[in-house]
């Protein structure tokens, strides 16, 4: 289970490039009533599905290849239009890792279906790490790829944040608070 962090307790000094401005934007949950979707990392998908329960409107987050293989999965036509409707239900949806693992042909399909219901209906949040020209990469056909990054950035509010790994960083000043424990100790211990 991730640690969730608040957006408040944010450092934007750490990363190159951040629009705070544009987080800010998002927080407001104004998005939802355009049915806009949002591109970004996942902390802040999280701060966004915690303010849309807050706000009364019905989130869920979930992983791209969880949610994937939970379309797949069904052997029945009906079995599937009712995970469909799941998913497609909450006012906001966030899929974390998009773009992380490649994607059989099935996979892409039930994205692109899934995406397409939503679309122009309510709002998704997708976290990813590859850049929409790179999704080639993982999407086995070029025409899939298209329409489905055509409906994702059709009204898109693209939070972008540039710079190292925060878990790095944080992990970085771990190590550092450890060794300086540890050379704390044993100077004490020389005395």
């Amino acid at each position: 289970m991730t640690q969730f962090k608040l957006i408040a307790d944010f450092d934007c000094s750490w990363p190159t490039q951040v629009d705070r401005s544009v987080i800010e934007e998002l927080m407001t949950l104004q998005f939802l009533a355009d049915a806009t979707h949002g591109v970004g990392k996942k902390m802040c998908a999280c701060n966004l599905g915690c303010q849309a329960i807050l706000s009364s409107q019905t989130a869920l987050f979930v992983i791209a290849g969880q949610l994937l293989g939970d379309l797949a999965a069904p052997d029945s036509d009906s079995a599937l239009r009712s995970k469909l409707r799941r998913y497609a239900a909450p006012d906001v949806l966030l899929i974390d890792e998009v773009g992380y693992l490649s994607c059989s042909n099935r996979h892409a399909d039930l994205l692109f279906e899934f995406v397409s219901r939503r679309y122009q209906h309510k709002s998704t949040v997708v976290t990813m790490k590859k850049a929409f020209a790179d999704w080639g990469e993982v999407f086995p056909n070029a025409a899939r790829v298209v329409s489905l990054v055509d409906r994702l950035m059709h009204r898109v509010a693209v939070m972008r944040i540039e710079g190292e790994s925060y878990c790095a960083k944080e992990a970085q000043e771990r190590l550092a608070a450890r060794a300086g424990q540890r050379s704390g100790k044993s100077g004490r211990s020389k005395s």
